[in-house]
């Protein structure tokens, strides 16, 4: 990678854009939404200084604003540029070798996947010895949420602001169908999402051939958020077959080393 740095002390700047950038750097500590006056206090400005500069970064698309709680989370083309920035970082490269060992670990082919403004979105895939050319999903193909096992990992691990539009969507697509009616039932949703939390993993079987599962187990980041999701795909999965638990154990495993190589302790 070439080597950058930053801007020397006599190197004339544009004042607003730092000012900005202060403004998305205290979003990104945040955590999550985060009030005006929280923003404007961690950004060290005053809250009517930081409003005029949140209008703009909203109309820029690099800022949302919560329309029940008025609390300011990054917006899509932030998160695009994020995105981006991932394929300039070491983090990638870290990434790119927890796929490389599940696969050779599982025999399975693996799948990375990161969050996007279009949710989840295939970042890299690595084959593995099963004959599963059919069933190759691409990098930069965008899985569903609620029938996938990557899909369901956001589904549990990321803010419900995040995914409630794709979720709405989805389950309207579902109805009257006859694959995966449970979906549609009152709470079923929320049920997913406590059981894939308990058992820190996802499986699916049939979501894209009747021969096929899926197990999927998330990496998180160094302050506990969802960072990308590790999918394994193959045949003969179940969670009650001894072979399978034991693939199960070497993602969760990929996963937590991982986390620690990206910085999470």
């Amino acid at each position: 990678m070439a080597s950058t740095s930053g801007p020397s002390d006599n190197q004339k700047g544009v004042q607003s854009v730092e000012v900005a950038a202060r403004l998305l750097d205290a979003l990104v500590r945040a955590g999550g939404g985060a009030a005006l006056k929280r923003i404007s206090a961690d950004a060290g400005l005053s809250p009517s200084r930081a409003h005029s500069y949140l209008v703009s970064l909203k109309r820029a698309g690099l800022v949302e604003q919560d329309t029940g709680s008025g609390e300011y989370i990054l917006g899509p083309q932030a998160r695009q540029i994020g995105l981006a920035a991932i394929d300039h970082r070491d983090q990638y490269d870290v990434l790119l070798a927890a796929t490389r060992r599940a696969r050779d670990e599982t025999g399975r082919t693996v799948y990375l996947a990161i969050w996007s403004e279009r949710g989840p979105t295939v970042a890299h895939w690595s084959r593995g010895r099963e004959p599963l050319t059919l069933l190759v999903m691409n990098s930069g193909l965008n899985p569903p949420l609620l029938t996938t096992a990557m899909g369901r990992i956001f589904l549990t691990f990321l803010p419900t602001e995040h995914t409630e539009a794709i979720v709405r969507d989805e389950l309207a697509a579902l109805k009257g169908g006859e694959v995966f009616p449970g979906l549609l039932e009152k709470g079923a949703i929320d049920r997913l999402k406590a059981k894939v939390h308990e058992d820190g993993f996802s499986y699916i079987k049939g979501s894209l051939s009747p021969f096929v599962s899926a197990i999927a187990a998330p990496i998180m980041d160094e302050s506990g958020n969802l960072f990308a999701v590790l999918n394994v795909m193959g045949m003969r999965l179940h969670p009650d077959l001894a072979g399978t638990q034991t693939v199960i154990s070497q993602i969760k495993s990929i996963a937590r080393q991982t986390e620690k190589e990206l910085g999470r302790t």
